[in-house]
């Protein structure tokens, strides 16, 4: 029987659970729609309340992405830059590596007239690639994003991935 609780009732630390937000939109008709009060997830022991109940995180970390598209003419007709966030090396009592505060930001926006971008971030799973006794959290952050004209659609999706003990990597990028 699966059990939620470690211990002397506290968490099991290996039993990762995300508390923040599955899925969210980042842009949304060329204006940026990020909430940043809400629109993050984190990679936390069962039970936890909030990320607050963890101690010894890492200052935050931000990966920065620029997409371009640019027209037969080689003007940019898109440009725009998101920023990827988190802070990891949480720890309960001392033991496990957990995430907080994932989030994807659209830090610049430029679309030219005709041109439609539309973005989301989504947080789908978070694991444990360690052991029970030793956890460390992980998560993949997808992030999608679609270019719309009156005559053109393209849609392109990255994945990262994130560990608590501060590895990132792109997953989409050999």
């Amino acid at each position: 029987m699966f059990s939620s609780q470690g211990l002397n009732g506290l968490p099991a630390l290996g039993d990762i659970v995300n508390l923040g937000k599955l899925i969210w939109e980042v842009i949304q008709y060329n204006r940026p729609a990020a909430n940043l009060s809400s629109d993050f997830a984190n990679a936390v022991p069962r039970g936890t309340e909030s990320w607050k109940d963890l101690s010894g995180w890492s200052s935050p970390q931000a990966q920065t992405f620029t997409v371009t598209y640019k027209n037969k003419f080689r003007a940019k007709v898109v440009d725009f830059k998101y920023q990827l966030l988190y802070t990891h090396s949480g720890s309960m009592k001392g033991q496990g590596k957990y995430l907080a505060n994932i989030t994807v930001i659209p830090a610049k926006i430029n679309v030219l007239a005709g041109f439609k971008l539309n973005a989301s971030a989504t947080v789908p799973q978070v694991t444990n690639m360690g052991t029970e006794e030793l956890p460390v959290a992980a998560a993949q952050v997808l992030v999608k994003w679609r270019v719309e004209t009156l005559l053109q659609h393209q849609q392109v999706a990255k994945v990262y991935s994130l560990t608590g003990a501060g590895e990132y990597k792109d997953i989409t990028h050999p």
